[in-house]
């Protein structure tokens, strides 16, 4: 794997594939965490967003990405943090299953910059 410098200004640690070095990545976790956190853990945690994610898992309750395991995820295809508007509408989420729903968030965060 090519390996390239660390993300963080400044910084010559060189790390395969990119991202930050293991001194920075916890910085740059910790820092995503904090800035996202408050409003989304509010969203997630009302009756409302509980029962629409059961909808869906039971509308479509295989990922809708790999077609080839249990979804126990929902993935907004617009951010709610975008788009809050769309944060119930049925066409804006994916049952989606643990592993692909990981990838498609780290590949966001990469394309971000958040880490």
């Amino acid at each position: 794997m090519i390996k390239r410098p660390c993300r963080r200004a400044g910084c010559p640690q060189l790390v395969a594939g990119g991202g930050f070095c293991p001194s920075h990545l916890a910085k740059e976790r910790a820092q995503y965490d904090q800035e996202r956190r408050p409003e989304r853990h509010a969203f997630y945690s009302t009756a409302l967003w509980q029962k629409t994610r059961k909808m869906k898992l039971a509308e479509q309750p295989i990922c809708e990405v790999c077609n080839n395991a249990l979804a126990t995820q929902v993935h907004h295809l617009v951010p709610i943090e975008s788009r809050m508007d769309l944060a119930l509408t049925m066409t804006n989420l994916q049952s989606i299953c643990q592993s692909c729903h990981s990838s498609i968030t780290a590949k966001e965060n990469r394309q971000q910059g958040k880490w």
